[in-house]
């Protein structure tokens, strides 16, 4: 691996599975930190990529946060869409951020992931790392909203994220993923 980068910021789906192929462990580079991947501008598809439950996942009840998984996980793994231009963007706290577990979005420059879109807020949301108990998605009172899986956020309200759930952030849309999930989706590239 030697002259291989291991920062995934900004690096598109198609040369991440490359670098994979050339032996990048996607595990042991970015742990437990999941990431961002956002769908093509002007591609109209869905891009939607659901890992595998773990036991009882799916029934489990969520109490720290409002539960936005309203959709039918069965009927959505029917459609799958991974594009080699989606942009991966890993939830990093970067040293502009004063919370070691807060990763804020949004089009100002103080954000650790700036997103250039007129319709995203200045601080549009906030990713928050619950630790063991997984990480939150807080709209910041954007004009544009937050929304996963199609539920609007209530601003100021933290709701619990889990892999595969859709996030539009504005008018981005993006998919939140684990590790595994994000290699499954790169190794569902043609």
């Amino acid at each position: 691996m030697r002259g291989m980068s291991t920062t995934l910021e900004g690096i598109t789906l198609g040369e991440l599975r490359q670098r994979i192929a050339e032996g990048l462990d996607l595990k042991a580079v970015l742990g437990e930190t999941p990431v961002l991947v956002f769908r093509p501008e002007g591609d109209g598809s869905t891009l939607l990529f659901q890992t595998p439950l773990h036991g009882d996942e799916e029934e489990r009840e969520y109490e720290l946060a409002g539960d936005t998984s309203v959709f039918d996980r069965q009927a959505a793994r029917k459609v799958v869409y991974a594009h080699a231009s989606a942009i991966v963007v890993p939830l990093t706290p970067s040293n502009r951020n004063l919370y070691d577990d807060q990763v804020l979005v949004g089009r100002g420059r103080s954000n650790d992931v700036r997103l250039t879109a007129r319709e995203v807020s200045k601080s549009h949301c906030a990713f928050s790392n619950m630790g063991g108990e997984g990480w939150t998605l807080t709209d910041l009172n954007s004009s544009n909203g937050t929304a996963v899986n199609g539920v609007p956020l209530e601003p100021d309200r933290p709701y619990r994220l889990r892999p595969s759930d859709e996030i539009e952030i504005a008018e981005l849309a993006a998919v939140f993923l684990d590790a595994g999930g994000l290699n499954a989706l790169a190794g569902m590239l043609e």
